[in-house]
């Protein structure tokens, strides 16, 4: 005996409504599901170039036998009198000036980031990377400095944060900073003392030429140049030690390199020079040393007297406050270098950070201070809580 189940069939309206729904729920999640997977796509790209970066110096330590350095000489233009510029036929001999070619870090570690064409430009001497220019290649201006050379100063894709714009910036676009160590005072004699307290707590009278050393800081300075403004015109800026990964006694993992910036100068430019302050008449040693470079393209970490109940000030956190001032909109300038020589970015709530184990990590706004600033001493053997480094 057949047995008969009622089973009642979908209406053509009912499937018409259940599509509906479907559609509407998907058009509802899916802005905000792409939305954020662009967000961390994003994070993720910038954390890869900054991966990129820490690489590079790794290299340029092995293969040179020292950490680059914040402010760099990579060799003359027109000393030996010959005016012209073998990339641009166009540029007429007339425009051209004899100048000292200085630059960052950036520039050190182009030949481990694909970009030896350019580092070629700096590093030999036929070519300029100030003065010149043609209809076709324009000389940088504004933000990127007055008088750059465009194949001195292209816009690499290496140095860009995809989640950072800026519009103001066309040569030499810049998202990264270096660790540059102690926010030693800009005007401080070479060797005038001042009293700083250290991320583990201790009192020291440190000098310029000390803030040098690897206790402080990944990045130094080794530019023999003119001290601008000295009484003394013979003056000469102070050089600063060879330093190597060995000297890294806290940690490879537990020491920064670089992160992230929306307020970093381009990539090209030590401190705040324009092609008048390369140029030089008849030696390079008139050249004055570039005295906020160690800010443009940096990150220190300042004086705080921790074991006294000392207390940070907000704008020196990642991502600190402007009064007044967007976080996207900051400019450097000579009157906030140091202030602003802080990571920031427009990635949630923290900022990319790359080591010298070649590592990354997203690193909270919300880190202590006092942590943070142990990340930045490569050899000032505080030590690191993994639990208070959210």
């Amino acid at each position: 005996m057949k047995s008969h189940h009622n089973q009642r069939a979908f209406t053509k309206l009912e499937v018409v409504v259940v599509i509906a729904c479907v559609v509407i729920l998907l058009g509802l999640l899916l802005p905000n599901m792409g939305g954020n997977g662009r967000i961390y796509a994003r994070r993720n790209q910038c954390s890869t170039q900054l991966k990129n970066l820490s690489l590079a110096v790794i290299q340029h330590e092995v293969t040179k036998k020292r950490i680059p350095s914040w402010a760099e000489d990579f060799g003359t233009f027109g000393l030996d009198g010959a005016m012209s510029d073998p990339s641009d036929s166009q540029v007429a001999p007339s425009s051209l000036v004899k100048h000292r070619k200085i630059g960052t870090w950036a520039v050190a570690i182009l030949p481990w980031l694909d970009g030896q064409p350019t580092y070629e430009v700096w590093s030999e001497d036929r070519n300029p990377v100030v003065s010149g220019g043609s209809r076709e290649n324009p000389l940088s201006s504004g933000v990127s400095g007055e008088g750059y050379c465009h194949n001195a100063a292209p816009s690499l894709a290496i140095f860009r944060c995809p989640s950072t714009d800026r519009s103001d910036i066309e040569h030499g676009f810049n998202s990264y900073i270096a660790n540059t160590g102690m926010a030693f005072p800009i005007n401080a004699d070479s060797n005038q003392t001042r009293l700083m307290h250290t991320p583990g707590g201790q009192s020291q009278s440190v000098s310029f030429v000390d803030s040098l050393l690897p206790r402080y800081g990944v990045f130094n300075s080794r530019l023999d140049a003119r001290v601008p403004g000295a009484v003394d015109a013979a003056k000469r800026s102070p050089v600063g030690p060879v330093i190597r990964l060995d000297d890294f006694t806290d940690g490879y993992g537990n020491t920064v390199l670089f992160s992230e910036s929306l307020s970093a100068l381009p990539w090209h430019r030590s401190g705040f020079t324009d092609q008048s302050d390369l140029e030089f008449q008849d030696a390079p040693k008139e050249v004055a040393y570039p005295k906020f470079s160690r800010f443009t393209n940096g990150l220190v970490w300042h004086s705080v007297d921790w074991e006294n109940g000392g207390k940070d000030r907000p704008v020196h956190r990642i991502n600190g406050p402007l009064v007044g001032v967007s976080l996207s909109a900051r400019m450097v300038t000579s009157a906030n270098a140091a202030n602003l020589a802080r990571p920031s970015s427009n990635h949630p709530s923290g900022v990319n950070v790359a080591f010298a184990d070649g590592g990354t990590r997203y690193i909270s706004d919300t880190i202590d201070m006092q942590v943070w600033q142990a990340l930045l001493t490569p050899a000032g053997d505080e030590p690191i809580d993994e639990d208070r480094v959210p």
